[in-house]
């Protein structure tokens, strides 16, 4: 079962990823995070495997938890 991009800020959050909708989307625009390949209708259905791939982006990009655990 997959999340929304809204599940997946919420949960990102609260492990301590600084990230906004806004932010998911930028990274998906300028391609530095592939899309989730499952959509319903216009909306992303993010796996673990995408969001994992989005931990990882974040953390490259200072914006993961403070202390470095991840």
């Amino acid at each position: 079962m997959g999340r929304s991009t809204v599940d997946v800020v919420n949960l990102l959050r609260s492990e301590g990823f600084l990230v906004t909708p806004g932010y998911i989307a930028w990274a998906l625009r300028e391609r530095h995070v592939p899309p989730p390949e499952s959509r319903v209708g216009m909306a992303y259905v993010w796996q673990e495997a995408d969001v994992a791939r989005l931990r990882s982006f974040l953390a490259r990009r200072n914006r993961g938890p403070k202390g470095g655990a991840l």
